[in-house]
């Protein structure tokens, strides 16, 4: 029977003499071993793992700053987009529904415009004694109608001489054709109608002049129009106007003027050649060398720190008890000025007609010597050997601030 005992004490003494080997196999001072180890695979994975992670950082650090500079990159490239050029911007939109618009000439050739092909044109010559044809005259009104249904635009040409229609409403600043106008809205009562006319005044509704020729423009529909037909009518009215050309007027002022230099180079303006100026502290006159004794138009300058428009008006014609006077607003030389008119009853041939212009701390006042260009034509025909064709309006729209 075995001894138990015995064999397991040699089973133990076994076993530890096992162990003893094993761990005399592990190198624990000495790398260099001739005896080789098997590495556990925990270890290896461990490795791998760091090696990985090491090796991903590197790669994420470097490629993040490109990235990032590619994407910013990308992201100003629109950011510069934003903000174009409005020529650009014209030359990529789509065109407006005025390019299919018709183009309009009238039978002289004075004007051009284009209009809607929903609107019907007509256009009838009227000669001196107001009868209509469809034949042109020289030197004949030509009319021409745009209508809409009830709506309808009249345009007149080479009227005679523009009717002043004196009004209490204002109009606001239009441009058309690069002349600075302005544009009234009229509400007829007798009529029922709206009308929107062009004037050179503020207060002249319906006529304007531009050099020696006369026009009358203006659109008129019912007043029980909806805001949204009046607002289409109102905008092609617009769109007509703007494409509208207007033939390039002659210099009011004939090429021999000569032009005078006044207040040390302030301002100049143009006066016949041969006239004489006379010169005084504030004040310089013209007028025919003939007619020694008369200054025929001037130009005044004030400080107003020292003499107001105000006390200017109320010493024109003070000298009358009846004297009556007005005032319109107007452009001259693109400067805005005023054109105060005064009359008096006790003396119909007194007309004084004077133009008001402010820059800075100073008043100019063109005068036209109290007399209408009818009666100044016929002085200077009558006391004159080569008589000068001049009206107050050659002169004053002569007038030139320099710097301005």
């Amino acid at each position: 029977m075995p001894n138990l005992e015995s064999e397991s004490s040699a089973l133990q003494q076994q076993s530890q003499s096992t162990e003893t080997v094993i761990t005399d196999e592990i190198p624990t001072s000495d790398p260099v071993s001739s005896t080789k180890k098997k590495i556990p695979a925990w270890i290896i994975i461990a490795i791998v793992t760091v090696i990985s992670g090491i090796t991903l950082a590197l790669v994420f650090s470097r490629s993040t700053p490109d990235t990032q500079s590619s994407n910013n990159t990308d992201s100003n490239t629109p950011a510069e987009k934003i903000t174009l050029d409005p020529a650009v911007i014209a030359d990529n939109a789509s065109p407006t529904e005025t390019a299919t618009w018709i183009s309009f000439t009238n039978q002289t050739g004075e004007v051009q415009f284009s209009y809607p092909d929903t609107w019907q044109v007509s256009q009838t010559t009227i000669s001196a004694s107001g009868s209509s044809s469809t034949q042109t005259e020289t030197a004949s009104q030509q009319q021409i109608r745009l209508q809409l249904e009830d709506a309808q635009i009249l345009i007149t040409t080479n009227i005679t001489q523009a009717p002043r229609v004196p009004t209490s409403y204002q109009g606001e600043a239009f441009t058309l054709d690069g002349h600075r106008l302005f544009k009234f809205t009229y509400l007829d009562p007798y009529t029922q109608t709206k009308q929107i006319g062009l004037a050179n005044s503020s207060y002249n509704f319906g006529f304007f002049s531009l050099g020696d020729k006369h026009y009358e423009i203006f659109l008129s529909y019912p007043t029980g129009y909806t805001s949204e037909q009046e607002q289409q009518v109102q905008n092609t009215f617009t769109q007509i106007l703007q494409s509208m050309k207007l033939p390039k007027q002659t210099p009011l002022v004939s090429q021999d003027w000569q032009n005078y230099i006044g207040a040390g180079g302030v301002y100049t303006i143009k006066y016949p050649a041969g006239w004489r100026q006379v010169e005084t502290v504030n004040f310089t006159g013209f007028g025919p060398i003939e007619i020694g004794e008369d200054i025929i138009m001037g130009v005044s300058i004030y400080d107003t720190s020292d003499k107001t428009r105000t006390k200017v008006k109320a010493e024109i014609g003070k000298q009358f008890a009846d004297r009556r006077q007005t005032s319109e607003a107007l452009f001259v030389a693109g400067l805005k000025a005023e054109k105060v008119v005064t009359t008096t009853p006790s003396y119909p041939d007194w007309y004084s007609e004077s133009i008001f212009i402010t820059s800075g701390d100073r008043l100019y006042v063109i005068g036209n010597g109290a007399q209408r260009n009818e009666q100044l034509q016929k002085m200077l025909q009558q006391r004159m050997t080569n008589p000068t064709t001049i009206t107050f309006e050659d002169f004053y729209h002569s007038f030139r601030l320099q710097g301005v």
